[in-house]
């Protein structure tokens, strides 16, 4: 995600969801906690994101859930879906 944004979101967080700070949290623990809730108000400087800046983000994703998928051995299973699609 492009630094400008990422750095926006973050600031949006810490003022609108203060309150969800739980003691003895540091702003790291914070900010990963509670980012997702700022997919709302970001959603279209996300969808407005150049083709350049998504593909990192959706290389990133990608791998993601390739590693979910194997630790699920649930990879190769084309033959075995085809017939309930």
């Amino acid at each position: 995600m492009p630094d400008e944004l990422r750095q926006r979101i973050y600031q949006w967080v810490e003022q609108h969801l203060h309150d969800e700070w739980k003691e003895g949290w540091d702003r790291e623990q914070f900010i990963y906690s509670s980012r997702k809730k700022a997919f709302g108000p970001f959603k279209q400087a996300l969808w407005q994101l150049s083709e350049q800046e998504k593909q990192p983000i959706l290389e990133h994703l990608e791998q993601q859930f390739r590693i979910i998928f194997e630790r699920l051995n649930a990879v190769n299973t084309q033959e075995a879906l085809t017939p309930y699609i």
